[in-house]
């Protein structure tokens, strides 16, 4: 392995490893020590869209046998920033 290893790459990956693994946005915000969630959603959210599709589907409460469907636009308006959404 040729790339140095610093405190912020342990602190990122711990973050990432969290994210992928389905903690909530806020928790992260304070283990990684921000002061606004617009930090942590800047490089937490909306980066992998197999995570994002996996958080919607496991947050909405379907009948058995019943499933979403998402296209690749759906998921881009899940991770724009409220303001930029159309209404």
């Amino acid at each position: 392995m040729t790339k140095k290893l610093t405190p912020h790459i342990f602190r990122h990956t711990f973050c990432t490893t969290l994210r992928n693994n389905g903690a909530d946005i806020s928790h992260i915000k304070d283990l990684a020590g921000h002061a606004d969630i617009q930090t942590t959603a800047r490089y937490y959210l909306g980066k992998d869209k197999a995570v994002l599709r996996r958080v919607v589907e496991s947050c909405l409460d379907y009948e058995a046998g019943e499933s979403i469907r998402l296209n690749s636009d759906s998921l881009a308006a899940l991770s724009r920033p409220p303001s930029q959404i159309r209404r």
